[in-house]
């Protein structure tokens, strides 16, 4: 191995000791997060459509069948525990779509939901796996 090679991977290696060492001192929770920059996830979600063309509704994302999920509006839920939605902490409307995660109960703005379950498939309340 050449000392270039040699040098190259020993500060590939100080860079992912340095990120490792970063994330565990913060111990990220992405709901906390979300709570303090609710921008960020509304601007993901706006980007996330406009790079496609297409509408949230439009997207393949296979979510009917890939998890186990029910679509409702909010007015239509039996018990409103919550006012907004964890996501996006935007207040639901009666006429808002809501997916509605059956394992936990858990529900939230259909189009928020979507756009989460593209980057991970877990409640982002309580990490259930959906």
């Amino acid at each position: 191995m050449t000392e270039i090679n040699e040098r190259m991977i020993i500060q590939s290696g100080e860079n992912i000791r340095a990120v490792i060492s970063l994330m565990m001192a913060h111990e990220t929770n992405l709901r906390s997060h979300l709570r303090r920059n609710v921008f960020d996830f509304q601007f993901l979600l706006r980007d996330d459509v406009s790079s496609n063309d297409l509408s949230l509704n439009e997207l393949n994302l296979n979510t009917d069948s890939s998890l186990n999920v029910t679509y409702s509006t909010y007015e239509e839920l039996e018990e409103h525990r919550e006012t907004s939605c964890p996501i996006t902490h935007e207040p639901f409307l009666n006429d808002d779509e809501i997916a509605i995660i059956n394992t936990c109960k858990h529900y939230f703005k259909k189009d928020a939901f979507l756009t989460w379950t593209s980057h991970s498939h877990t409640c982002p309340v309580c990490r259930t796996p959906t």
